[in-house]
Parts: C-alpha cells; sequence; structure tokens
C-alpha cells in the first residue's frame, strides 16, 4: 500500500467565504471543484508544503493558520491522506496553473458545487 501526503488550503476571507478552485479538464477529476493545495513533498513540513503549492498553483502567498481536518481515501493501491489547514491570504495577484477558475463561497453553498471525492468530507465537516 502507497501512501500519498495530499494538503489542502481554507482559504478564508473577512466575509467567512472560502477560496475554491475548479480543476482543468485535462486533469484528473477535471471540471470538479477543490479546495487548492497540492502533495507534500518528503522534505518538508505540511504548513511549507502547503505555503509551496498555493504559490506554484495560484501566485499567491498565505500564512497557514491550523489544521482542520484529515481525510483517508484509498484509490487502488494507494491511500490518499488529505490533510487540511485554515488558511489567510497575505498577498500576491491570482493566477492559475491547474485551474480554469476560483471563487470565493460560504460553506452552505459548496454542496450545489461538483467536488473532487476527497473534498466531499471536507465540506461535510465545514457543514456539521
Amino acid at each position: 500500500m502507497i501512501y500519498l501526503p495530499v494538503l489542502a488550503a481554507l482559504i478564508k476571507n473577512d466575509d467567512g467565504e472560502i477560496l475554491l478552485a475548479k480543476r482543468r479538464e485535462d486533469l484528473s477529476n477535471g471540471g470538479m471543484w477543490e479546495f487548492p493545495g497540492g502533495k507534500l513533498h518528503v522534505d518538508e513540513s505540511p504548513e511549507t508544503g502547503l505555503i509551496r503549492e498555493i504559490r506554484e498553483e495560484l501566485g499567491v502567498d498565505i500564512e497557514v493558520n491550523f489544521p482542520f481536518h484529515i481525510v483517508s481515501q484509498r484509490d487502488g493501491e494507494r491511500v490518499i491522506l488529505l490533510m487540511s489547514y485554515w488558511c489567510k491570504l497575505i498577498s500576491g495577484q491570482f493566477h492559475l496553473l491547474d485551474h480554469t477558475e476560483i471563487r470565493w463561497v460560504q460553506p452552505e453553498q459548496m454542496p450545489a458545487l461538483q467536488f473532487s471525492p476527497a473534498d466531499v468530507d471536507i465540506v461535510r465537516k465545514l457543514l456539521s
């Protein structure tokens, strides 16, 4: 069994909205919404990895505040461990690398959107 640590940023604005990103159609889970983030490298802490991923994928800098939820999802011969963290936007101009759209959304609006499978459990936790 291979374990794949993946990070997700719950970037919240002053209005209580959380940033979502829609994946490009040519990627896995294409066209679905997700909490932005990516794979953790072997030599990084989750906080450092999340800052790197958000800078690479969205072009902005964040502050990682504290963990929110961990999701374990089996995907064939691997297990995805999705670790989500509350974050704050610090600076930068958004540019999209792996996404076609970003949107600030209130948690109660999220069930109307189609999410990547691992992110669905985070949405449930946000609404509980």
